[in-house]
């Protein structure tokens, strides 16, 4: 597939379907906002999205164990986490990411 860019926000969405994104080999921008049903258990399939640079997860389920885990994105330059709970000390190991210039929280 030659999608780049795909929002499905607020549209109840679930892991089960973020699994399905993982073959969309192609994406620079994903953004997942306010699915509720979005958890740490999507992040495996995210991370199959390796060259993603805009990454917007805001208002969904994931801790602090899945969004550490997005570190592995490293081209990552834009990522917003608000409203998921993630304490600070978290909140540094992300800001370390080597291309990250973006973050909401």
């Amino acid at each position: 597939p030659n999608l780049t860019s795909l929002e499905l926000c607020g549209g109840g969405m679930t892991d089960e379907a973020v699994a399905a994104l993982q073959h969309i080999t192609r994406m620079r921008s994903l953004n997942l906002s306010q699915n509720d049903l979005i958890s740490d258990r999507s992040v495996p399939h995210l991370l199959c999205l390796s060259r993603l640079v805009s990454l917007n997860l805001a208002g969904t389920a994931l801790t602090h164990v899945g969004v550490e885990s997005l570190t592995l994105l490293t081209d990552l330059v834009s990522l917003c986490i608000s409203g998921c709970r993630v304490p600070a000390s978290t909140m540094a190991v992300v800001q370390a990411m080597p291309n990250l210039r973006f973050m909401t929280s």
